[in-house]
């Protein structure tokens, strides 16, 4: 395969994608599990995803790894609801930042 062509992916998600053929590689499964908490943020650069969607679609180990993961946010976030900051220390924050840019914020 040259640098122009491409292959086909299945992504975790069951979709299918095309990654380019100079993706990163990830030789040891611990490169890609290093990454499982930024790829489930959706903090990694485009090609480091395609890598990680690439390597969670050819390791079992790994997407077991991925799954329990992804399962385990969701029932945080759906038991956690959203968490709002007292509002004293909301005017503090605001306060910092309002010292630190030079520019006062309504409140």
């Amino acid at each position: 395969m040259n640098a122009n062509e491409t292959e086909r992916i299945i992504a975790p998600d069951g979709s299918e994608r095309t990654a380019p053929s100079e993706q990163l590689e990830f030789n040891q499964c611990q490169e890609a599990v290093k990454r499982l908490t930024e790829y489930l943020s959706h903090e990694l650069r485009p090609d480091e995803e395609m890598a990680v969607q690439h390597h969670l679609s050819q390791c079992r180990g790994c997407f077991a790894k991925f799954h329990f993961e992804e399962t385990l946010l969701r029932t945080i976030r759906s038991h956690v609801g959203q968490v709002r900051a007292p509002g004293a220390l909301r005017d503090k924050i605001l306060h910092l930042i309002d010292r630190q840019d030079g520019v006062t914020m309504k409140r």
